[in-house]
């Protein structure tokens, strides 16, 4: 046997290699650590054109003509969804339709998608039906379940995370495309259970199946792992701009117009002098306040709690909205009330303000804000903004549900 000296000297190769792999690993899954440089080179440093267009991109004409095609797009789809919506019964467009169906965003409306957001309703999903359609993956793979790919969406995320910590812009908007991935893949998976169970073009989630715990927990997980980067990189960047500087910044009287500094830091003759320890920008020569660790982890913790909040406020009131408008009601004086409360002006209000802030909104805000290299100028108080008015809206989404209730006798 060896002793216990032997053992911390051994340099065996098998030693080695096994010291060398555990080290790998812990270097890929930490945050703190770059993450791997290949899909930078892939997507940037090897590909003239991609490279050409990141730095048309970046101009600012170029995001105004994005964002105004982008949200052109999602209001003409909003006007012709009220369209569909202002003749459809809910309770019975939400029932499940035809395997044979051809899915439009449209049809089949259900609470769930009225009051999703608009990237998810008329992107994501129509993407991830038309994809199984057209390759028909729930039935070529029929081994594939939707907890599998919950799985894998949580490893997207966790992987977004640490692009997302990185401290250089092309990595973080790497992780925003690797976040939209996931985001993707968790319609994916719900188109799967539907075409699977029977229940295509049905959108109603059902909280009593253990598919559905596992979706939500990952969901979480996921958003953890978003703030989780976000946290890293604002310690990263606040750190490489303050590591530089040691000592004061002098601060003359303006008002004094003999003063003068000498590069010591010595003032003249006639000048006042005060010492402060505002940090300074080795890179831009600006001045730079200081954050602690403690204060942008409560920032980031703030971001998260927002997101877990609102997360739990549009699902609670969905489920509600989803019980009074979609319950099959016998009595037809009881369902004319349903009809005409399902399509009153409130409850189109409360429906397109969850769009605008449920918790699928706001993270669409963050991962825009990380891209365009804002995500800092977003959380100065944003995020608290958003909780408030989440709150604030389960609160009215209550009392007017209630109401709903008492009229219809529920």
């Amino acid at each position: 046997m060896k002793s216990k000296d032997a053992e911390r000297n051994d340099t065996s190769p098998s030693r080695l290699n096994s010291s060398n792999m555990s080290h790998h690993c812990l270097h890929l899954l930490a945050y703190g650590t770059p993450p791997p440089m290949w899909p930078r080179r892939l997507l940037c440093d090897n590909c003239p054109s991609l490279c050409c267009w990141s730095s048309l991109r970046d101009t600012r004409a170029c995001r105004w003509v994005f964002f105004m095609v982008l949200l052109t797009y999602l209001i003409c789809m909003d006007i012709i969804l009220y369209h569909h919506f202002v003749k459809a019964d809910l309770v019975t467009s939400s029932k499940a339709g035809d395997p044979s169906e051809l899915y439009t965003p449209f049809t089949h409306l259900s609470v769930k998608a009225l009051i999703s957001d608009q990237p998810s309703q008329f992107l994501k999903t129509p993407s991830a039906e038309y994809f199984n359609r057209i390759t028909g993956f729930s039935s070529t793979f029929p081994f594939i379940t939707p907890n599998m790919i919950s799985t894998f969406h949580l490893i997207c995320a966790f992987f977004s995370g640490k692009f997302i910590a990185s401290n250089v812009l092309n990595d973080r908007r790497i992780g925003v495309a690797i976040f939209c991935f996931r985001s993707w893949l968790d319609a994916l998976d719900g188109v799967v259970f539907r075409a699977q169970t029977g229940r295509h073009l049905q959108f109603r989630s059902n909280p009593s199946t253990l598919g559905y715990f596992i979706d939500a927990t990952f969901d979480i997980a996921g958003g953890f792992f978003l703030c989780f980067g976000i946290f890293y990189y604002l310690m990263k960047r606040f750190k490489s701009k303050n590591k530089n500087f040691t000592g004061t910044l002098p601060l003359l009287n303006i008002g004094s117009p003999s003063s003068k500094i000498s590069l010591n830091g010595t003032a003249g003759k006639h000048s006042k002098i005060a010492s402060t320890s505002i940090k300074l920008d080795p890179m831009t020569e600006k001045g730079e306040e200081y954050y602690s660790t403690n204060y942008l982890f409560l920032k980031a913790l703030t971001l998260g709690v927002c997101l877990g909040v609102s997360g739990y406020c549009w699902n609670s009131s969905m489920q509600n909205f989803t019980y009074v408008f979609q319950t099959e009601i016998k009595d037809l004086k009881l369902s004319s009330i349903q009809f005409e409360y399902s399509h009153s002006l409130p409850t189109i209000l409360v429906f397109s303000i969850w769009r605008l802030i449920g918790s699928m909104a706001i993270l669409n805000y963050v991962l825009a804000a990380i891209f365009f290299d804002k995500i800092w100028e977003m959380m100065q108080g944003t995020q608290l903004v958003m909780l408030a008015l989440n709150v604030g809206m389960y609160g009215i989404s209550y009392v007017y549900i209630r109401d709903i209730k008492s009229a219809l006798q529920f």
